[in-house]
């Protein structure tokens, strides 16, 4: 297990100003608020060289962590499911990192960020993605390389056309670029580096020890008349009513979310406000489940097992990646939930 500071203090006491740890959010502009935890956390290994007084930036690797994209929420046939935005959402997600990792030239100010020797094609042996075996995760990851490495024609890069009996012959799709992406179930202990909060004993007490706090008794009143008002407008014959409490928080906003974006008929029955209420129950929930400091909720921070799991799976990236002078890992992509992120940022970010 990954103590917590152990993924900056590594590289801060050996590799002093090699390590870069930025949080990205992505705006939703379509619904003009942010999707609930939907940012991508950023970790490269940086390299300092100086000539002339002149400072040169230069990044050998980077490990992404990228929260799946907006689906459809439990209640509703097809849950788990992405939607048609999650994908332009992933998409998207993933062009951006190509004009920042790849393709920096057509953006001046991204200059210094490509990855030394990052292909601009697919190459299988450069960059890893993992993911879970839920299907909005493993769609998200597929989703985001179509946008990181899109058909190869429609980016005008070399094809990588045979020829057959006198005739070339290309991938379906305009050059498709097919990527390798290692998917772990929920029964194979790999996939508790992506989530490790997932059938954790020590990490549920402590979530249950929560109903306990101070702060739980402070928000749930207030929680409590926003879930009761809002059962008959929109939850009623979704959502048992026992089901409407703070345990439930992230569902709850993600099901409103959803309808609000989708539905006619919810936009005139709830408002943004009632959205963004829903959206800060949540983010209270997510962000008091996975602190990493040792507190009534959990001894030893295992309320962030999820974030020291990760880190492990960071730290393991960042190492080969150095080991081998930047030849291994040089994108490193992870797909998961706000669970393992948050607990992440509070592990390794938080003071």
């Amino acid at each position: 297990m990954v103590s917590t500071g152990t993924l900056l203090s590594y590289f801060k006491a050996a590799h002093p100003q090699k390590i870069f740890v930025q949080v990205l959010s992505t705006l939703d502009a379509a619904a003009n608020m942010y999707l609930f935890f939907y940012f991508s956390l950023i970790i490269s290994l940086l390299e300092a060289s100086w000539a002339q007084n002149t400072p040169r930036q230069v990044v050998w690797g980077s490990v992404v962590f990228t929260r799946y994209g907006e689906s459809v929420p439990y209640g509703l046939p097809a849950a788990g499911t992405l939607t048609p935005l999650g994908a332009q959402q992933l998409a998207g997600a993933g062009s951006a990192f190509r004009r920042r990792y790849i393709m920096p030239s057509s953006n001046p100010s991204l200059s210094l960020s490509r990855i030394q020797g990052l292909s601009v094609s697919l190459e299988n042996s450069q960059v890893s993605v993992s993911t879970v075996s839920a299907e909005n995760m493993v769609a998200s990851a597929q989703a985001f390389m179509q946008g990181l490495y899109p058909p190869s024609l429609a980016v005008r890069l070399p094809s990588n056309m045979a020829e057959v009996n006198g005739s070339l012959v290309d991938c379906p799709l305009n050059g498709y670029q097919y990527p390798l992406i290692s998917t772990y179930s929920f029964d194979d202990p790999t996939s508790a580096y992506i989530s490790g909060n997932m059938h954790c004993p020590l990490h549920l007490a402590g979530v249950l020890n929560f109903f306990f706090t101070p702060e739980y008794k402070k928000i749930i009143e207030q929680a409590d008349s926003f879930y009761k008002d809002l059962y008959p407008q929109l939850l009623f014959n979704v959502y048992d009513r026992s089901m409407l409490s703070l345990l439930n928080a992230p569902m709850i906003y993600e099901y409103l979310s959803y309808q609000y974006l989708h539905n006619s008929t919810a936009r005139g029955t709830i408002s943004s406000a009632d959205i963004g209420q829903a959206r800060h129950l949540a983010n209270q929930w997510a962000h008091a489940t996975s602190r990493g400091e040792d507190n009534i909720l959990g001894r030893n921070g295992l309320l962030a097992i999820g974030g020291k799991t990760l880190a492990h799976m960071v730290l393991h990236a960042l190492r080969d990646n150095e080991a081998t002078k930047g030849a291994s890992n040089k994108l490193s992509l992870i797909f998961g939930g706000h669970e393992s992120m948050m607990a992440f940022i509070n592990v390794a970010v938080s003071p």
